[in-house]
C-alpha cells in the first residue's frame, strides 16, 4: 500500500524506514536486506494507516482473503483481477 507510514522489521525487531518515503521498497534498499524468498522471509512489512482510512485499508483486505488481486483502487471502487480465468462481477 504504502500510503502513510511504512516500514520493515527484521529478525532482529529492528524497524527501518527511509524518512523521505513510505515505501517499503526504500526502506529495503536502506536495510540491505533482499526480498528474494517467499518462505522464511528475514522481515515483515508493516503499514501504518490513519483512522479515517481504516474502511478503505479493510475492504481491500477483504479483496485478498477472497484470492483476488488488487489492481487498482478509484473513486471508491477497488479493480480486482483473478488469476487464471476472468471475473464475472463485483466482489462482495
Amino acid at each position: 500500500m504504502c500510503n502513510f507510514w511504512s516500514c520493515i522489521i527484521d529478525r532482529n525487531v529492528k524497524v527501518w524506514h527511509d524518512g523521505n518515503s513510505s515505501s517499503h521498497e526504500d526502506a529495503l534498499k536502506k536495510s540491505g536486506l533482499k526480498d528474494d524468498k517467499l518462505e522464511d522471509r528475514d522481515f515483515v512489512r508493516i503499514e501504518i494507516v490513519p483512522k479515517k482510512h481504516i474502511n478503505h485499508a479493510k475492504a481491500r483486505m477483504e479483496v485478498w482473503k477472497k484470492g483476488y488481486g488488487l489492481y487498482c483502487g478509484v473513486n471508491g471502487k477497488l479493480y480486482v483481477y483473478c488469476k487464471g480465468k476472468p471475473s464475472k462481477g463485483k466482489v462482495r
